[in-house]
């Protein structure tokens, strides 16, 4: 398994260069700043970590994502999300742990239950995706990861 801070780079950049481009290009955030939070926990060692822990504790992720959320970018206590931010925030989660991680979807949902969204669901990692490093950017020292093709 690997570990989190090679997660959360691979993710981080699966999010921003085939997310939007490739597998979901309808996909919309009418909250932009859902988004925004997404990419910034995503792009944080501690908040993914948080985020795979949680969810490998059966906490829905969407409920991880929303209390870091609230927790460290203030989101208000009144806030509720629409049907549509929910439904986008379900399937980046659903890309970042199916396609990306190689985790498979538990077949009921879990109660979510904050910020308008009723219901997430868990991850079960059981075929992890073989994910090797391939080399060393030179300009940034960042390593270059080969991850092969999502399952869509």
């Amino acid at each position: 398994m690997l570990r989190a801070f090679e997660q959360m780079k691979i993710i981080k950049r699966a999010i921003k260069h085939d997310f939007f481009c490739h597998s979901r290009p309808a996909c919309h955030f009418a909250d932009e700043n859902l988004m925004a939070v997404c990419l910034r926990i995503f792009s944080d060692y501690h908040q993914t970590y948080c985020v795979l822990m949680m969810n490998d504790a059966g906490v829905p992720p969407v409920k991880a994502v929303l209390m870091l959320y609230r927790d460290y970018y203030y989101l208000k206590p009144d806030k509720k999300f629409s049907m549509q931010d929910s439904q986008n925030i379900g399937c980046l989660l659903t890309f970042v742990f199916k396609d990306v991680l190689g985790y498979e979807v538990k077949k009921e949902r879990a109660k979510v239950g904050i910020y308008g969204i009723a219901f997430g669901r868990v991850f079960v990692q059981r075929n992890p995706k073989e994910i090797s490093v391939t080399e060393q950017s030179e300009d940034d020292g960042d390593l270059i990861y080969e991850i092969p093709e999502y399952d869509n």
